[in-house]
């Protein structure tokens, strides 16, 4: 099957990967990644007064967020497993649909908040930085 072009976003899923093993982070309701790069000053004299800038140092960041549940092996007990213990996670963001892209990378858990709102769902979200390239690919079968 190709890949499918526009899709619902839905459809995108989160997960922690080791050992070449992909496990689902459970009840993510939301997620988004971030991409951004420093960038340079080369402003000199010659430049006609106006700044000149080059490509910097890339980084990025995700935030994942979604309903609480403590009785799921690879949710909030994990990820506050993990943020505790300083843990490297391997993160993938990705659907099931074949020749989609995939979005992994290395990185580690810098907020955790919980909430648990007066007669809501308890909620969680969870903020990631990178350590290092992301890495884009395309799903195969």
């Amino acid at each position: 099957m190709a890949a499918q072009g526009r899709f619902n976003a839905q459809q995108m899923k989160v997960y922690t990967t080791e050992s070449s093993t992909d496990t689902l982070i459970a009840h993510v309701d939301s997620c988004e990644i971030n991409f951004s790069a420093e960038t340079i000053d080369i402003t000199t004299k010659d430049s006609a007064g106006w700044k000149e800038v080059i490509h910097g140092l890339k980084s990025g960041t995700a935030s994942i967020s979604g309903k609480t549940d403590f009785s799921s092996a690879n949710q909030i007990g994990a990820l506050t497993t993990a943020f505790t213990a300083g843990t490297l996670l391997i993160f993938k963001f990705k659907t099931a649909n074949v020749g989609d892209a995939t979005y992994a990378w290395s990185g580690y858990i810098t907020s955790l908040p919980l909430s648990f709102g007066n007669n809501e769902a308890a909620t969680f979200s969870c903020d990631v930085e990178f350590t290092g390239a992301v890495t884009v690919a395309t799903l195969a079968s």
